[in-house]
């Protein structure tokens, strides 16, 4: 009997050391979960603006310097700002475009003043017949050293007539010749009985009626209408708009008379402009100086490149003799004094700006 259960107590420890070998290693302890990574920021969203142009979307003005300061501006703010170009009147007509910027309907404009007539009357200055040299055509300095036009700029338009609105730049365009579609002018009797398409504003009929012409008002997006329908036989206007509104195939000469010289202005919307943070309206004012040196820039490269290509076509290119120019300045002596006595009437400083303006000159 004790035999057996020495034999049942061995056949047990051989059954539990041979299950006992045969179990599983117990698992090893679970590492401590790592911390969740934090969320990431969500991306800033740029803060959008909308610009309003008449020009075409392939014209100088926009492809040589309205898109390019866009996007130096998204470089310069990192992102923060993306401004979207709405062109060719998209947004608003010419006529209509400072009330665009004024009401919030788009946050930018480029301002053509001759388009808006009525509404900046002192800027028409730039506009009476040879009163204020064009730059580009000898400079006309102040004692200092400054452009005369600076000087009015700074002294009287910005402001008086543009002070609705935060001003980046003033710039002035070429001074205006003689498209003509139907006859070529080369001396003051040619002109005489013409019916002649102006941008709008008063100074330009004022001239064209002291030459011997019917004014009449064409707005330059409606320019090209007019001259291929003959109901104008030419225009007087700067000589870019001859590219940027495809005026080639219309025009059998230019004149060169390089009477006055238009305005425009790049402004921002007031309220839109305080609603930017500090250190973005401090890079939008750095980057001004850019702006107008893109726009001189492309300003001459433009006429330039327009002469060469009216040669190409078969435009004549008219320059008036020394006697004829002085034909026709002597012809719209009157405006001046026209015009100021309208201005004062109207309780602006006209004569103050005007004399200011010879006396400059005169130095």
């Amino acid at each position: 009997m004790r035999k057996v259960l020495l034999g049942l107590l061995a056949l047990m420890l051989v059954i539990t050391i041979v299950v006992t070998g045969c179990a599983k290693p117990a698992p090893a302890p679970a590492p401590a979960p790592a911390p969740a990574p934090a969320p990431a920021p969500a991306p800033v969203k740029p803060i959008g603006l909308r610009l309003a142009t008449s020009t075409p979307l392939m014209s100088a003005d926009t492809q040589n310097v309205l898109l390019p300061w866009t996007k130096e501006l998204e470089n310069r703010t990192g992102g923060r700002v993306k401004v979207t170009i709405y062109p060719a009147e998209t947004l608003a007509k010419a006529s209509e475009m400072y009330n665009a910027l004024l009401t919030g309907i788009c946050d930018i404009a480029l301002v053509t003043v001759a388009f808006v007539p009525g509404r900046f009357p002192l800027s028409d200055v730039f506009e009476l017949p040879y009163t204020i040299p064009y730059v580009d055509s000898g400079p006309a300095l102040d004692k200092t050293g400054k452009p005369v036009q600076e000087t009015v700029f700074e002294k009287y338009l910005i402001p008086l007539e543009y002070k609705e609105a935060k001003v980046l730049t003033v710039r002035r365009y070429p001074p205006g010749l003689l498209l003509m579609a139907t006859k070529s002018v080369r001396t003051l009797e040619d002109v005489k009985g013409l019916v002649i398409g102006s941008p709008g504003g008063k100074t330009a009929p004022m001239i064209i009626k002291a030459w011997g012409a019917a004014p009449e008002t064409v707005t330059v997006p409606d320019m090209y209408t007019a001259l291929e329908r003959k109901m104008i036989a030419g225009h007087l206007v700067g000589p870019m708009v001859i590219e940027s509104f495809k005026l080639y195939d219309l025009l059998e000469s230019v004149t060169m008379t390089n009477v006055g010289s238009g305005l425009q202005f790049i402004g921002v919307r007031r309220e839109t402009w305080a609603s930017l943070p500090p250190d973005i309206q401090k890079i939008i004012d750095e980057l001004n100086p850019w702006l107008k040196e893109s726009h001189d820039k492309s300003d001459k490269a433009t006429v330039a490149r327009v002469f060469a290509a009216c040669k190409e076509k078969g435009i004549e290119l008219i320059e008036l003799s020394p006697q004829e120019m002085q034909r026709f300045v002597q012809a719209t002596v009157g405006c001046e004094e026209e015009w100021v006595a309208e201005i004062d009437a109207k309780g602006l400083p006209g004569t103050e700006m005007v004399n200011e303006i010879h006396q400059l000159l005169s130095k």
